[in-house]
């Protein structure tokens, strides 16, 4: 964790010092009317995640149902614990007791069309959901509040019934308002002044139904309506340094601004989202001199063969070398201009020893690596079994793979001759069980392969010669059902709470043109 820390820390730096880099904006965006949930939410909110448009029915009926089945299993959990908040579970988990999970929705008063959001006004959270059935659900919230919090009477605000419940200077507000749910939690002092918000009463100056920003950031990110989340990061520092601004050094604000200015804003959202499954991604906008340092560590590799679904794949495309002069380069910066802040003091000294062993010399086996990839098409225990492939690519390959025969007794005598030729490996001599039928080694100036399985030979032979291409700078790809068939008995059921609907999925990392991007490309799971 601390390494992780230092190295997101040390892309501070590359945004330049003293001052923040300089926000980057959204492409200007037409005229816009969004639905009317966002009517009451400000344009300048600093955070916002919701559902603004339903997927289509198929696709809606398969994740309510996912939905409707985690949520009773983790009510039913709830329920057994102690305090308020068990008692809460457990009247919400007799609401749903023989409820299908695929109509869980509507018999609670909602619908499984019903738009949500939930952003910020100013710092606190408020959730809004549309209701199909405003009556059943005020009949539910009596309920629920009955049986955690027996003494709470509902409170008319305007032309709206709300709950509040307070405990240690803060309170949590919610009712039916209109057709939504509104819920929020907030200090104290903050109610008076902040009620008809959230009543409607009071609309914002500019709302998100009115301005640019959401259809700007549709556009840019080629993103479908169905869900979108963001955070501005420089806008939700100037709301945190408003509400405990006293409690906010000028030192600690500065080296907040730094990080903000490193990453603006990150936006999440549906590219795609059908019945073949779904495209999702993760953006971090970033200035230009940010992008220019990260795309530097980029090199060229043959594109990741996924075409047979393996069960599992990893591929990079770094030069090693870059990678390590670019660290070297920013953690230098950083030890020119360290952090002030109190708080930033052990990121400072991670930052130095970091930067002590970046002085020292790369060793000589990792010099000149410029990638590599790894795919398990498909594996077994019993028997142990599998079959896949490992690709190496760097300048010095071949030397490398030479050095390593040398160590091995049994691959002394090898002879790999530079042309992608394969070779066969003499797996019994190795102690390698049968099972495993056959294995291949292939070498070329700056790539080494080795195969296994039946097709080993050609495999080996056409992964060393395969076109270079621009490929992600990290991906990786998994088929979790064959992964739970294969492996199922090493792994417990909550390690694949959630991912019953996932079949083969890959995960993405790359610089694109205004920052840093996080594809997941998903397809749904047979049978589901």
């Amino acid at each position: 964790m601390r390494r992780l820390l230092v190295s997101f820390v040390a892309v501070v730096v590359a945004c330049g010092h003293p001052a923040p880099a300089p926000v980057v904006h959204a492409p200007t965006a037409p005229a816009w009317k969004g639905p009317e949930i966002l009517a009451s939410v400000p344009a300048d909110t600093p955070y916002l995640f919701g559902v603004l448009e339903a997927p289509a029915p198929a696709v809606r009926a398969r994740l309510v149902a996912q939905s409707g089945e985690q949520i009773k299993a983790a009510l039913k959990k709830a329920a057994t614990g102690e305090g308020r908040a068990a008692l809460v579970a457990a009247a919400l988990y007799a609401e749903l007791d023989g409820v299908e999970p695929a109509h869980w929705m509507e018999s609670l008063g909602f619908s499984s069309e019903s738009r949500f959001v939930l952003y910020g006004m100013s710092l606190w959270p408020v959730l809004r959901v549309e209701v199909k059935d405003a009556n059943r659900v005020r009949e539910l919230l009596a309920r629920i509040v009955k049986a955690g919090a027996p003494d709470v009477r509902p409170e008319t605000v305007g032309h709206a019934e709300l709950y509040k419940i307070s405990e240690s200077y803060f309170s949590v507000v919610f009712g039916v308002v209109d057709n939504q749910l509104v819920a929020t939690v907030m200090p104290d002092m903050m109610l008076d002044t902040l009620m008809p918000s959230l009543t409607g009463t009071t609309k914002p100056e500019k709302s998100l139904r009115d301005a640019t920003v959401l259809p700007a950031l549709l556009a840019r990110h080629r993103y479908i309506p169905s869900m979108i989340a963001y955070v501005d990061t420089l806008r939700l520092l100037e709301v945190v340094s408003h509400n405990v601004g006293n409690k906010l050094t000028p030192q600690c604000h500065d080296d907040l601004a730094r990080i903000a200015g490193v990453m603006p804003r990150l936006v999440l959202g549906y590219r795609r989202l059908d019945e073949r499954g779904f495209v999702a991604t993760m953006a971090i906008e970033s200035p230009r001199d940010v992008i220019r340092g990260l795309a530097k560590l980029h090199t060229p590799m043959p594109a990741l063969e996924t075409t047979r679904r393996p069960m599992f794949a990893l591929a990079a495309a770094v030069n090693i070398d870059a990678m390590f002069g670019w660290m070297r380069d920013v953690t230098g910066q950083l030890r020119s201009h360290p952090f002030r802040c109190d708080e930033f003091d052990k990121v400072n000294h991670s930052i130095d020893e970091l930067a002590s062993k970046l002085d020292e010399p790369l060793p000589p086996m990792v010099q000149g690596l410029r990638g590599f990839e790894l795919v398990i098409d498909d594996a077994s225990v019993m028997p142990p079994s599998g079959t896949g492939h490992v690709l190496m690519a760097g300048d010095h390959i071949a030397d490398l793979v030479h050095q390593m025969l040398v160590k091995i007794p049994q691959l002394a005598a090898l002879q790999l001759p530079p042309d992608g030729s394969p070779v066969e490996l003499p797996l019994s001599r190795l102690g390698i069980p049968a099972s495993f039928k056959s294995a291949h080694v292939a070498l070329r100036p700056t790539r080494a392969a080795l195969a296994i399985g039946n097709e080993s030979a050609r495999r080996a032979s056409e992964r060393t010669g395969a076109r270079d291409a621009h490929v992600p700078l990290i991906e990786v790809s998994y088929d979790l059902p064959k992964i739970k068939e294969r492996f199922g008995m090493f792994l417990k059921e909550d390690d694949f709470a959630g991912l019953s609907n996932i079949g083969s999925t890959s995960l993405a990392l790359d610089v694109g043109d205004d920052g840093i991007d996080l594809d997941m490309v998903g397809t749904w799971a047979p049978g589901h």
